[in-house]
């Protein structure tokens, strides 16, 4: 279980943030002061991700993706990711009291970036 959950933006191997922005992986699109993204772009991680990957976490009651990244990763940017590795459709809920979360650790991110990023050129 991921005991530190305060760590900075100095979290050992976390990838820079401007490869974290959703927007950069998923190419978004702005036009007319409108952001537009590819909806039919999507990423696949497999069920049975190697679980030397990740680690499992219960996070606090209430707290959005977007803070529980934050705090795991040492930015917000990440959001994304924790909800794709959970099949997690809707971005904009909370986290519930009996949530168990696939967390991926630091250091595996940017292996895990690079990853989608190759689905997503093919």
């Amino acid at each position: 279980m991921i005991e530190d959950l305060g760590r900075g933006s100095d979290a050992p191997g976390a990838p820079s943030v401007t490869s974290q922005h959703y927007e950069n992986i998923f190419n978004m699109h702005k036009e007319d002061g409108y952001h537009i993204y590819n909806l039919l772009q999507h990423v696949v991680l497999p069920d049975d991700l190697d679980p030397q990957l990740y680690e499992i976490q219960s996070p606090p009651p209430g707290m959005p993706y977007s803070i529980l990244s934050y705090r795991i990763y040492g930015t917000m940017h990440l959001w994304w990711l924790i909800c794709t590795v959970n099949n997690i459709y809707d971005p904009t809920s909370l986290t519930k009291p009996e949530d168990m979360l696939k967390i991926i650790k630091p250091q595996h991110v940017g292996s895990i970036l690079s990853n989608i990023q190759d689905q997503l050129t093919k």
